[in-house]
């Protein structure tokens, strides 16, 4: 009963200093002079006094602390006791309060904000020079070059350079040539043997021509594939190789403006059906056809020639033609090929000297112009029966690739002529 009418009176206390306390303060805000102070007991703080004595009661719970909160039974809002606290100092407690995070300063956080714009800046300013290097502006004066050399000693640098690719130039095309002097197999390698039966040669041709003319095309598109078809063209080489033959090959590129293409065919056609007229008439000798007219037949044909020179010595030939022209493509190809081999007409190396020739001519449209591409390779045989003076080798080598020229000669002549019989008519 004496605990709960004191437990009353301290809570009346505890409101009645509250409210002289909250009093004193509105005082103090409106300038009103401080209360007088009472005497004080040894060992007491002086206070402040009011009509009810409200601070006297203020400063009495104060100096009590928490004694009067414990005899009126007030507890902390954690619930833990006296005891609870004594056993966990440190506050490891499920309800012990958790530590606050500190926090940081105004300055501190204004210098991390400083910090990280001027780092921006930087990458800014560096983007800018970036930029302001790659655009060039009539007004910019260039920098100084260092280390540059001089126009002089450059110019001799590369005139050296070009001698240098000129060399090895030479050096490539010296191996082409010895080529002519090593009795490699020539183009258009197929052995040609024809047989005594007519159906048998004329079986063996049939059988070859698609082969020879598929070769023939693709060697000299290969041959010419880097060049510019549109002007003329004329290479010759010489040679005499490892068995005393005397071998030249010849390369041509010609034009023949404002005629077709199958008439210039058509004239390869009728040179190579009149090939003994033809050379006879323009290399002034006496040649003589002897082949086997069964074979003889559109785009195939078979030809002997033997030729009587001015020195007397006599030539023989033999040859096996192909021929093809196609209206799509708009494109003839003519191949002369030698006979390795024949059964019914042999060789005579007693009596008559060796000519071998292969010979392919492609007859194209390019850019409205014809073009003729030709090479020729022809080989003189030579002879173990039959002696020949060094001056007429000479000459057999002077007009050893005249087979070739004879040809084009013609080609000109009967397109030409028949030019001005169609103005004429």
């Amino acid at each position: 009963m004496k605990s709960s009418e004191a437990r009353v009176n301290g809570d009346e206390s505890t409101t009645s200093a509250a409210r002289g306390v909250a009093a004193w303060m509105l005082d103090v805000q409106r300038g009103r002079p401080l209360p007088k102070t009472t005497g004080t007991r040894s060992g007491e703080t002086k206070r402040p006094l009011d009509d009810d004595g409200s601070a006297q009661a203020l400063l009495a719970l104060l100096q009590s602390g928490g004694g009067m909160a414990r005899e009126s039974g007030w507890e902390e809002p954690s619930g833990r006791s006296d005891q609870e606290r004594s056993d966990d100092p440190e506050g490891t407690h499920p309800n012990s309060a958790k530590p606050k995070k500190k926090r940081k300063s105004t300055h501190t956080v204004r210098k991390e904000e400083k910090a990280v714009l001027l780092e921006n800046i930087r990458n800014l300013e560096a983007q800018l020079e970036f930029l302001r290097s790659q655009v060039i502006t009539p007004t910019d004066t260039p920098a100084p070059l260092t280390n540059v050399v001089p126009p002089t000693a450059s110019n001799t640098y590369l005139r050296d350079m070009i001698v240098e690719q000129q060399l090895c130039f030479a050096a490539s095309r010296s191996i082409l040539s010895q080529t002519l002097a090593t009795d490699l197999p020539v183009p258009l390698q197929l052995f040609v043997h024809l047989g005594m039966l007519p159906a048998d040669r004329r079986r063996t041709l049939t059988a070859l021509k698609p082969k020879q003319l598929r070769l023939a095309r693709r060697y000299i598109i290969e041959r010419s594939r880097f060049m510019n078809l549109l002007r003329p063209h004329a290479a010759t080489e010489y040679s005499v190789s490892t068995r005393g033959d005397t071998v030249c090959v010849r390369f041509f590129i010609d034009q023949f403006p404002g005629h077709d293409v199958l008439d210039i065919h058509d004239a390869v056609s009728y040179y190579t059906s009149n090939v003994e007229f033809t050379v006879g008439e323009l290399n002034n000798n006496i040649t003589i056809r002897e082949d086997d007219e069964s074979i003889n037949e559109p785009g195939l044909s078979q030809h002997r020639l033997v030729t009587t020179a001015d020195n007397g010595l006599v030539i023989d030939t033999n040859n096996v033609f192909f021929s093809q022209y196609d209206a799509d493509e708009r494109c003839g190809i003519s191949v002369a090929r030698f006979v390795d081999q024949d059964d019914l007409h042999p060789y005579r190396p007693h009596e008559r000297l060796r000519h071998d020739i292969v010979a392919i001519l492609l007859v194209t449209m390019e850019q409205s112009q014809v073009v003729v591409r030709r090479w020729v390779y022809v080989r003189h045989c030579r002879s173990d029966y039959i002696r020949v003076s060094e001056d007429v080798l000479m000459g057999f080598r002077e007009r050893i690739g005249q087979w070739g020229d004879t040809m084009i000669h013609f080609i000109r002549r009967h397109v030409a002529s028949r030019q001005n019989t169609d103005q004429k008519s």
